[in-house]
């Protein structure tokens, strides 16, 4: 079974009713023609279920590169100017646009619909637009597509016509899904309106379709994030540029009745789990809370005993699908290698093509899963849908979180399973302060001091004036830190705490909270919770200078029992980078590190010059290297076996750097006694990317604009290396 099954391979008729255009714009003349031939290599006859350009593929993308701009337009009877574009193809099934460098001024508009159906129309405004300037426009059937621009001034609006959408199959689109489905506002949704609201079309790459949910996280500052399927994304991260989101695409009654879509386009790519089958994006625009988006809570508790969802079906206005069983916990399509994932068969309504991505209510309103693929359908009435489970995507990773829900969707740690849902126009609490995000907090100590720093936002109505962060031991409520302050929190304003050095000498838990005088209404998002190992040993470093190929490589560290202390699996993020790893080790104990390529030809030749090295306290390499043969070796792996020494860490010879903290953009000072070498430095931020470095000159380092937090500074002559701790303020 592929995932793509739940994929919509067929392309809508998006078909945004605002009413009839005036006559006025429908006789315009067009001022541009554009003739788009059928490119040679599309077979309307083929079958698209398989094609290997992805799932999901409805149309090819035919490159433009034409700019327009609405000057010499024609005068309207209402003083605006407008100007009309049309586009005629051979034999396209339906039409849409990818458009760049836009520019909107002054409420104008662009327009689009197929002159032969002149009742369809879709409008675009600034509201629209992604963070780049880039506009994708909903498809609408037929072979041809007039775009009529409305403005009030000749220079308000510009663009480029990057790409046309030419589209090959027929489409479904609106009232075309299964017959069993059931719209979204019939009775059989009761209970679930709310939620209901946080659903949302997604047009993949301006060619494909699928399914998402808007989240609430623990702040509650109405952060437009959208969970969805990891499936649905594109090879290329940075085509989320073009992706469409259309909202409220619902009959307003159990009628299947077409309505008007609110559409934006833009985002980025926040969270990608393959395995999990999981994808978090964050859109460029907030929706407009007055259209009556809903931001869906969460559970990372069991889905139990019912459940449901939301979904667009092959593209069409929204449905809703139910099961009143209790939810089974089973891999995905029955297969022990695949993720673990809710199993679900539906009760009433199903899901199709398209609704990959929905999400999985439980019995309490809250979003517990993502569809990840199934075979139910209208024809398979007992045919199983598999959900990936939001839970298991929650760890927190402390190198690489570009895998985890976490940092997103539960910044602050918070211990609480679920977080409530809410609309962004609802009203807020008189106060309401929330941890927003814990740094500088290893979970791993190796004697060495660390400095937290927590991130408070005021998602109230009122200032506090004057509040109060503590770090405490959960475990038997220990004191361990605590800063009052005092300069006031406006709301909607965010403050970085710094809770200065700290130093431990046991296991902790620290519980992490802010409070104040009045009355806070939201408690669950007063507190965070982190686990932090003592370990009575010394740091060492290891360095690794990634090729273009980081995914290819692992890191894991055992010790003499056989015990794994450490591991790292590198993600696209650490494309040529340099990552430096501190790793505890216990004095006179043996330890083994492995390096891992799983294609078999190291870090080195065509794709970088890679290497990797272990560092004791010291400074001194313990191990080094990485087998350069070009000729690929299938999943290589490198050994190395090395002992600690019982040298502390005190020992090494000091280097002064002031000042510390220090704010960002600053200049630091360094005083390295017994060394008149020349000596470089690298800067390494807390998930070991190297983010600065160069030649020590005067003793002086000019910092780069750093966001705030512990960072770690080598310092290397020809006899050894040496390190510090900075604080950026």
């Amino acid at each position: 079974m592929k995932r793509f099954l739940n994929f919509c391979l067929l392309v809508i008729v998006c078909t945004q009713v605002n009413g009839q255009l005036s006559n006025e714009l429908l006789d315009l003349k067009p001022s541009n023609k554009l003739e788009i031939p059928a490119p040679q290599q599309i077979n309307f006859t083929q079958d698209l279920t398989n094609d290997d350009r992805g799932p999901g593929y409805f149309g090819e993308f035919i490159e433009v590169g034409s700019e327009y701009s609405i000057e010499n337009g024609t005068a309207l009877s209402n003083g605006k100017i407008a100007k009309k574009i049309s586009i005629a193809t051979q034999e396209a099934k339906s039409i849409n646009l990818i458009l760049k460098n836009v520019v909107l001024k002054n409420n104008a508009q662009i327009i689009t619909y197929n002159p032969d159906f002149p009742d369809y129309e879709l409008e675009y405004g600034s509201e629209n637009l992604s963070k780049n300037g880039s506009m994708v426009s909903f498809p609408i059937k037929g072979n041809k597509q007039d775009i009529i621009l409305v403005a009030n001034a000749s220079n308000d609006i510009s663009f480029t016509l990057e790409k046309v959408v030419y589209g090959r199959k027929s489409s479904t689109g609106f009232g075309e899904s299964g017959s069993c489905n059931i719209n979204a506002n019939c009775p059989d949704a009761n209970g679930y309106r709310d939620i209901q609201k946080a659903t949302v079309l997604i047009l993949v790459n301006g060619n494909g379709w699928c399914t998402g949910t808007l989240m609430n996280n623990p702040t509650f500052d109405c952060t437009p994030y959208i969970l969805t399927a990891g499936h649905c994304m594109p090879f290329n991260f940075d085509d989320v540029e073009n992706w469409g989101f259309a909202f409220n695409y619902e009959s307003p009654n159990c009628n299947s009745q077409n309505v008007n879509p609110t559409t934006y386009t833009g985002a980025i790519v926040k969270t990608y789990d393959g395995f999990n089958d999981a994808a978090l994006l964050e859109m460029d625009v907030i929706p407009n809370p007055t259209g009556g988006v809903y931001y869906a809570g969460y559970s990372k508790v069991d889905a139990q005993f019912s459940a449901a969802c939301f979904h667009h079906p092959s593209g069409d206005i929204k449905k809703f699908s139910f099961d009143g069983a209790e939810i089974e916990t089973t891999f995905y399509d029955e297969d022990p290698t695949e993720h673990l994932s809710w199993k679900v068969r539906w009760d009433k309504g199903t899901t199709e093509g398209g609704s990959s991505g929905s999400g999985l209510i439980n019995h309490e309103g809250y979003i517990v899963g993502t569809l990840a693929g199934g075979r139910a359908s209208c024809a398979n009435r007992l045919g199983a849908d598999y959900f990936a489970r939001i839970k298991d995507v929650f760890e927190y990773r402390p190198v690489d979180n570009s895998t985890s829900y976490a940092p997103h969707l539960d910044p602050g740690y918070a211990r609480d399973e679920s977080v409530p849902g809410f609309f962004c126009s609802d009203p807020k609490p008189a106060l309401d302060l929330a941890i927003a995000g814990i740094s500088g907090v290893p979970r791993k100590v190796c004697n060495e001091l660390f400095n937290p720093i927590v991130e408070i936002y005021n998602a109230g109505l009122t200032d506090p004036g004057v509040f109060t962060v503590r770090m405490t031991d959960a475990m038997n409520n220990n004191l361990i830190k605590e800063i009052m302050v005092n300069t006031g929190l406006a709301p909607g304003e965010k403050k970085s705490v710094f809770l200065g050095e700290v130093g431990i000498s046991s296991d902790v838990y620290a519980k992490f909270e802010v409070s104040s005088s009045g009355t806070d209404l939201r408690e669950f998002n007063n507190e965070g919770f982190l686990n932090i190992e003592f370990i009575p040993g010394l740091e060492y470093l290891l360095e690794i200078q990634l090729d273009s190929f980081p995914t290819e490589n692992a890191i894991s560290i055992i010790d003499q029992n056989g015990n794994l202390i450490d591991s790292v699996k590198f993600s696209e993020d650490f494309k040529m980078e340099l990552f430096t790893l501190p790793i505890c080790v216990i004095p006179d104990q043996c330890y083994t590190l492995k390096v891992y390529d799983n294609y078999g030809d190291g870090l080195c030749c065509d794709y970088g010059d890679g290497y990797y090295k272990l560092y004791d306290n010291l400074g001194n390499v313990l191990a080094d290297g990485w087998n350069t043969d070009p000729t690929p070796q299938k999943a290589q792996k490198e050994t190395h076996n090395f002992c600690a020494t019982s040298i502390k860490q005190h020992e090494i010879k000091e280097v002064k750097i002031f000042p510390n903290p220090v704010n960002s953009s600053g200049r630091i000072r360094v005083d390295i006694p017994n060394t008149n070498e020349n000596i470089e430095y690298t800067l390494i931020s807390v998930t070991g990317k190297t983010v600065s470095g160069g030649i020590l000159t005067n003793n002086t380092i000019a910092l780069p604009e750093l966001i705030p937090g512990a960072y770690i500074v080598l310092f290397r002559d020809n006899k050894e290396t040496r390190r510090a701790r900075i604080l950026v303020e």
